[in-house]
């Protein structure tokens, strides 16, 4: 039992090159094993930015609708100070005595006017 181990240059070789060969499948293996895992999150990824997108896309399409409400209230305002005013009119010409009506719809015409702007 006493045999002696040797070990040659030729040995030595192989086995450095047998290491190297398993630590370059291992590295492969790690190297497929991470690509997979990017190409799995790939969709989400994208999805987040097109919601991303889409969301910045409806701020500015509030923003929009938000300056079209105020304005539809102003133009909505407006008409009622003038319906009123056309009334005041009308029955100015039908009676020809509602003169206190007529001064209040001059004063609330002329208050939208000044205070639109």
């Amino acid at each position: 039992m006493n045999t002696a181990i040797t070990v040659t240059p030729s040995m030595l070789i192989s086995g450095f090159i047998a290491f190297c060969a398993g630590l370059s499948c291992i590295a492969g293996a790690i190297g497929w094993v991470v690509k997979m895992i990017h190409a799995a999150k790939a969709p989400a990824k994208r999805v987040d930015e097109r919601l991303e997108a889409l969301e910045n896309t409806v701020e500015d399409y509030k923003d929009y609708f938000d300056n079209d409400q105020r304005r539809m209230e102003s133009i909505e305002a407006g008409s009622r100070v003038t319906q009123k005013a056309l009334l005041a009119l009308l029955s100015h010409g039908i009676d020809g005595n509602d003169v206190d009506a007529m001064r209040a719809a001059k004063a609330e015409l002329q208050e939208y006017l000044i205070e639109r702007n």
